[in-house]
């Protein structure tokens, strides 16, 4: 098996390493303060406007969801500032943009897996160096929302080599009604009935980018 990228680790790792669960500890209004001094998610009207709002109610629920905007920043924020420009240029100016920033907010607030956020930033930074459209960032966006993290964990962590190949491997199946992976039905008379999984185009490029870091 490949070594594992940084994402299959954070994905693979026990609850209690996992500290980013702390920041719920601090006060949503003081959180919230520090991320709108960050003048790219200041820029983005759908980002300061969910910092904002998040300064109205100090919940649980609140707390929690502003542990995964920080660890989604963090992601952002030592990004090239040509690059961070970008992303705020087209996230603000372009209708696709736009769209791809709400489906980055909507699918942070409802995370139920708090390993998830760092690589919805990191995809997000290959959006602003060209590597994806908005597009293609919201299928990503959307694959990694509704796949379970274990899952998603054994498919980040497999070679190309066995990328190239289809089987049944139960990770892969499980990964189905995400886009990433693409069912097979036997070719031959033996065969027939015989399924197996293989990584779409989609697929391709989220291995692609992971392992890019």
């Amino acid at each position: 098996m490949a070594t594992e990228n940084r994402f299959t680790r954070v994905l693979k790792a026990p609850a209690k390493e996992r500290p980013v669960l702390d920041l719920a500890t601090s006060t949503v209004e003081t959180v919230a303060d520090i991320l709108m001094k960050d003048e790219l998610f200041a820029a983005v009207p759908i980002f300061s406007t969910a910092f904002k709002a998040m300064k109205a109610v100090d919940s649980l629920k609140d707390r929690l969801f502003v542990a995964k905007l920080v660890a989604f920043v963090r992601e952002v924020e030592n990004a090239p500032s040509e690059v961070r420009e970008k992303i705020a240029r087209n996230l603000s100016t372009q209708d696709e943009g736009r769209k791809a920033g709400e489906t980055l907010i909507l699918v942070l607030e409802k995370l139920t897996d708090m390993d998830k956020p760092a690589l919805l930033g990191a995809l997000l930074v290959h959006y602003g160096q060209s590597r994806i459209t908005a597009a293609e960032l919201r299928r990503l966006v959307s694959a990694v929302d509704v796949a379970f993290g274990d899952d998603l964990a054994e498919f980040l962590d497999e070679t190309e080599a066995q990328l190239a190949q289809n089987n049944k491997l139960p990770h892969r199946e499980a990964l189905l009604n995400t886009g990433l992976i693409r069912m097979y039905g036997g070719q031959t008379v033996d065969s027939i009935g015989s399924i197996k999984f293989g990584i779409n185009e989609l697929g391709l490029k989220l291995h692609e980018l992971v392992r890019m870091g």
